[in-house]
């Protein structure tokens, strides 16, 4: 996870070959990164070399990481959905 590792409490990572010795691109890679607080960063690629699976679900979910880290970091939340009404039936701010 390179730099934001420290920020992580947990990494899971579920490699499978998806259609067994058919071939092809099978190999998927789940990784599940659990920071202190909020849902995980889960991450899925397929490819047809396992390394390769890893090696870029790692990358988009190190940039996930970062993301989510920056978000919180300048007090960013995510931007409320328009169009929604709230609980008074107008719109939410």
């Amino acid at each position: 996870m390179g730099p934001v590792g420290t920020a992580v409490d947990d990494v899971e990572v579920y490699l499978t070959d998806v259609n067994g010795p058919r071939g092809g691109e099978d190999k998927h890679c789940r990784i599940v990164a659990r920071l202190p607080s909020g849902p995980p960063v889960v991450v899925s690629r397929t490819h047809r070399d396992a390394l390769a699976a890893v090696g870029r679900a790692a990358s988009v979910c190190r940039r996930s990481v970062r993301t989510r880290l920056k978000r919180r970091w300048s007090g960013r939340g995510r931007a409320p959905r328009r169009g929604v009404a709230g609980p008074d039936g107008g719109p939410v701010a």
